[in-house]
């Protein structure tokens, strides 16, 4: 990760170079051209070689989580000393969209977010197609600001059920 200064920095977001093309879903489309990079950001052959974007954690700023084994864990007395949870975290579940249009006005090109596992299959046989709908909307979103979707599937975060059963 490439912390960016001060001025490139809003809404706690980092600017960090995302290597390589990511998890692209298939069927979204294109994303529209990205505005150009001012060269004091970055040198003209990373604009044209490297996405340059942010990355979230969906158990760090999605709010209101599922049952999980991190969940568990915060939740747990004395793990976190001022008692602090994920619940309310930055509520990205539902303010997405203004972290995408933050993204793009500092001329970022790619977003990377995480899956919430616990989101998409709360039950070992059971699956959330609300929630699969909600992140497919929020790609959509992505592309409409310009963004180029990169997704983690899991990022190291386990649903409650799976936990019971040993991780």
């Amino acid at each position: 990760m490439v912390s960016g200064n001060s001025a490139a920095m809003r809404g706690g977001f980092k600017l960090v170079l995302l290597m390589g093309a990511g998890a692209l879903l298939s069927g979204m489309g294109k994303a529209p051209p990205a505005p150009e990079i001012p060269t004091s950001a970055a040198p003209r052959w990373l604009h044209d070689q490297f996405l340059w974007g942010v990355s979230n954690s969906a158990f760090q700023v999605e709010g209101d989580p599922l049952d999980s084994d991190w969940r568990r864990w915060t939740r747990a007395e004395g793990r976190i000393h001022d008692r602090t949870n994920a619940d309310q975290v930055t509520g990205f579940w539902k303010n997405y969209r203004e972290d995408f249009r933050l993204a793009r006005e500092i001329g970022l090109t790619a977003f990377r977010l995480s899956i919430a596992w616990e989101r998409i299959q709360p039950a070992k046989n059971q699956w959330d197609t609300a929630a699969l709908a909600h992140y497919r909307e929020m790609i959509v979103a992505m592309r409409e600001y310009g963004l180029e979707p990169v997704v983690t599937l899991h990022h190291f975060v386990n649903p409650g059920w799976l936990a019971d059963e040993g991780g």
